[in-house]
């Protein structure tokens, strides 16, 4: 009824994603929470005015040898594009992960209502290691692979024959 007062809800309305700010009524008038406030014609619909929270965006490369990419803060909803792969010595770059999904370099990324940690995922490279005898004679050696980072390749103690030479070992 025009003319009455009413005090505004003292209770702050929650919404994902975003502070709220204050109380306007349809002409844009504020109404402050807790405060009193006159109804009248054209006054008498209070809407929740919000301002969207400021969510950051880390990269981590996970022991990689690039300096980890900078990404500006950004709201819900918005959307970029992941930063481009790192390099790692002796592993191949697969993807980024936020811990539930996995992004392609370039591919684009939807923030959600949390800070966002973007971290490298990788997979060791696999080297055939191959035996050359170098002039020697012997049983052949089949190829074998070896997996950056599982400690040292296990090589054939004895090697090939070559006459007034003594095998030294593989290099």
């Amino acid at each position: 009824i025009a003319g009455d007062t009413i005090v505004v809800s003292a209770t702050v309305p929650t919404r994902a994603g975003y502070d709220f700010v204050t109380w306007k009524d349809q002409s844009g008038e504020e109404a402050t929470a807790g405060a009193n406030y006159v109804v009248r014609d054209g006054h008498y619909l209070l809407y929740a005015q919000w301002i969207a929270k400021s969510y950051t965006i880390v990269y981590d490369v996970n022991g990689g040898n690039s300096v980890a990419p900078t990404q500006a803060n950004r709201t819900i909803g918005q959307i970029f594009s992941v930063a481009t792969a790192p390099t790692k010595n002796g592993y191949d770059f697969e993807h980024w992960s936020d811990g539930t999904n996995n992004y392609n370099a370039g591919s684009d990324y939807q923030v959600g209502t949390a800070n966002v940690v973007l971290q490298a995922i990788w997979t060791p490279k696999v080297y055939q290691i191959s035996y050359n005898f170098n002039g020697g004679t012997g049983t052949p050696i089949s190829t074998q692979n070896y997996t950056y980072g599982t400690g040292p390749a296990v090589l054939p103690a004895s090697g090939p024959t070559r006459f007034e030479f003594n095998f030294l070992g593989w290099a």
